[in-house]
């Protein structure tokens, strides 16, 4: 259930990235080690 909220979200966010740039941010951000922090 959680997992097709998820994808439902970014599917949506990748349609609309323009507009959100701050989640194209946090994705990115996620993408990194913790180490960075």
């Amino acid at each position: 259930m959680s997992t097709f909220f998820q994808q439902t979200a970014q599917a949506m966010i990748a349609k609309h990235i323009d507009r959100f740039p701050l989640l194209k941010l946090e994705q990115v951000i996620d993408w990194q080690p913790i180490e960075h922090y």
